[in-house]
Order: C-alpha cells, then structure tokens, then sequence
C-alpha cells in the first residue's frame, strides 16, 4: 500500500463515521411538539359571515347571549362597544388608557390596558369604570375560567389572577408558543392567537402546550388592507351555536367557524 493510501485511510473511517450517525439520527422519532405538520391543523369550517365595524381597532371580544362586548384600542380613541342585532352603545375611555384584552364575569366587565398597569372594572349595563386593580408590565388579552381570570401579556406565559384583587395565583409557561395574545377559554381549552400570526391555538392548561391549531390565513387574505396592523385580533364563544366568532382589527367582516370537540382536545398529545 502506498503512503498516499495510508493517508486516507483516516479521512475514509471519518466519513464512514459520518454517514453511519446519519443513519442513526434518521431512525430516531423525535417528539411531535418539535415538527411542524399538516396532520396538526385542524379543519376550518365557517359557518356564518357578519359585517363587523371597519373602524374597530379590535383588541378585545366578548358575547353574552345575543349580546357582543368589543374593546377597541389606540390612545385617545380607545372605547368599549356594545352591540346585538337591535341597538349599539359605545363608551369612549380616558385618552391616558389604550385599551386591549376583555372578558365578562359576574356581570362585570374587565378590561386591560396596554402599558398603563390598569386593570379597568366596568359595569356590563352601563359602560362605566366602576373600579381599577394595579398590575405590572404589559396587558395583551384576557379570559377567565369561572373562577379565575387568565392573562397574556405578549410572551410565552399565561398568569391566572384573582378577580377580586388581580393577584397572580399560577404561571404557565406555554411550550413552543410566544406573542400570546387574544384568549378566549372554552370548557377546559384555551383559544389564543399570537400577534401577527394567522392561527388560532387550542391550548391545554393542564399539559401547558398547544393541542391543535387552525390557519385563518384564508379569512385575513378576503379583508387584506395596505395597514400592515390591522391583524387577526378577536375570540368570541358562541355557546348556542358551539362556535367561535373571529375577526381582526379594521376588519370589515366577521366570521362564525366551527369548533372541534374539546373532549377530543383535552384527549390530544403536545404538538
């Protein structure tokens, strides 16, 4: 053998090493929360389609019966809309507040603010702050679960508050999930969507990751404007109609889609 041979015979092991851990990697199954797949997304089926105010800075969404409660931002134009099929009432805030998330319970509405650390009590009947509760950092969207209200505040985390003194009882850290904003809970899943995207997440609390998803890309593409900000922005549950209202900021339309089972959702792995 000559010394050119025995000179590549380091560098022929090397390679032979190389291709063998290759194949090894490929036959190993890695855990479906770190793949991105079709098989994840859940079907999107409307079921109704509405005019939704188009000068509606969407933030926060809430029905109530027959009744929609609706939170628009922007400092100085920030205001509370309420509005069924018979009659509308708006209610403009301080300009010091920019409005965002909004849930109802117990006939109270609570509403965050963006960087103003509120937290706004208002009454369901007449629009008016009846009280206000500190927090720190940012308010992004807000839900409750009968018992407690659950916030996001633009990152990977969600805080479940005491609604009596808006003191956190729990954190969870969401996996593989950031820029959490709108939420709406529904019988032990939580509804998110994330700033700037176009799914909608079914998060389970209990195993703090995403169980399923669905693209509404195709609903966002119908109201498409030259404002880059007017995004999806708005979670509501119709109970009667078990499904969810969605609609974005400035969005002229809004949508009714079909929800998948949730004992289904609670019964899924990660993704």
């Amino acid at each position: 053998m000559s010394k050119s041979c025995c000179y590549c015979l380091p560098q022929y092991f090397t390679l032979l090493l190389f291709h063998s851990m290759i194949l090894i990697m490929s036959s190993i199954s890695f855990p479906s929360a770190l793949l991105t797949t079709t098989t994840s997304t859940l079907p999107l089926t409307i079921l109704e389609t509405k005019d939704h105010n188009p000068n509606s800075f969407t933030q926060g969404w809430v029905q109530d019966e027959d009744t929609f409660y609706e939170s628009s931002g922007l400092y100085g134009q920030s205001f509370i809309n309420r509005y069924n099929h018979n009659s509308k009432t708006v209610s403009y805030l301080p300009y010091r507040y920019f409005a965002e998330g909004l849930t109802l319970l117990n006939d109270t509405l609570y509403l965050l603010t963006w960087k103003e650390e509120t937290l706004l009590l208002i009454d369901k009947h007449t629009l008016k702050i009846t009280n206000t509760l500190p927090y720190k950092g940012e308010g992004w969207g807000l839900t409750h679960n009968d018992q407690q209200l659950i916030m996001s505040n633009g990152s990977s985390t969600l805080f479940f508050r005491n609604p009596k003194d808006f003191t956190i009882t729990q954190r969870l850290e969401i996996q593989h999930l950031d820029n959490i904003n709108e939420l709406e809970y529904i019988e032990g899943i939580i509804w998110a969507n994330c700033w700037n995207d176009d799914h909608i997440y079914a998060i389970n609390p209990r195993l703090s990751c995403v169980v399923g998803k669905i693209d509404l890309f195709s609903l966002r593409a119908k109201t498409l404007t030259p404002n880059n900000s007017n995004v999806l922005n708005g979670l509501a549950y119709d109970k009667a109609k078990n499904g969810l209202w969605v609609t974005g900021k400035r969005w002229p339309k809004r949508y009714l889609i079909a929800l998948p089972s949730t004992i289904s959702l609670r019964e899924k792995a990660c993704l």
